[in-house]
């Protein structure tokens, strides 16, 4: 899929907006300042971003959710998430042991709610409900949590387009990367439903 490059801008400025709603939510219940530092675009083949997933090979925590023609995917450090928690759940630091089971649930729901504030963001410019499915989480490295995810939406067969995009919050030491991929549809769809310009992928 040959996408010019200011429809590529355009889908980078949407998704931009999407997660800037999703870090102030972030920033309400963590009570720390979560900024935006990449956000990257990919069409069709996602190499670069194999290449920069496979560098860490340390264990995260991968939380997915899909939709029609969609996939979403957030990842979390052991201490990022552990910042979190105490940030945002603070009752799993105060005296009590932790609770892997309950830690990773209450990830899972820190993640759904930075989900949902790109989603609504999408919905918003569709004027329509998007519906996407409950948490899947898993542990292991980035690569390995990446190719699980995204594996029944191959990047080439359905000329897919691949973002990641990467938050911190200095003041928690704590960071988490969003990654989605859309099928042409869907990003037609969001191009189309841009009030100012209207491009069309092919």
């Amino acid at each position: 899929m040959n996408i010019a490059e200011p429809a590529q801008t355009q889908l980078l400025g949407i998704f931009e907006t999407g997660v800037k709603r999703s870090t102030e939510r972030l920033t309400a219940l963590s009570k720390m300042p979560w900024d935006i530092h990449i956000i990257s675009l990919e069409v069709g083949s996602d190499e670069v971003f194999r290449s920069i997933l496979a560098r860490d090979a340390r264990e995260y925590l991968g939380v997915s959710f899909s939709a029609p023609g969609e996939r979403y995917l957030v990842m979390f450090s052991h201490e990022s998430g552990r910042a979190l928690l105490d940030a945002s759940a603070p009752a799993f630091s105060r005296g009590r042991p932790p609770i892997p089971s309950m830690e990773q649930s209450t990830l899972a729901e820190i993640a759904n709610i930075l989900i949902g504030g790109l989603e609504g963001e999408l919905a918003d410019r569709q004027g329509m409900v998007r519906i996407i499915s409950g948490p899947t989480t898993m542990w292991s490295t980035k690569a390995a949590i990446y190719d699980q995810v995204f594996c029944e939406l191959p990047p080439m067969s359905q000329m897919m387009v691949n973002v990641m995009i990467h938050i911190s919050s200095p003041e928690l030491a704590a960071d988490c990367t969003l990654m989605l991929r859309l099928d042409s549809l869907n990003a037609n769809f969001l191009l189309n439903s841009d009030p100012d310009v209207r491009p069309v992928l092919p």
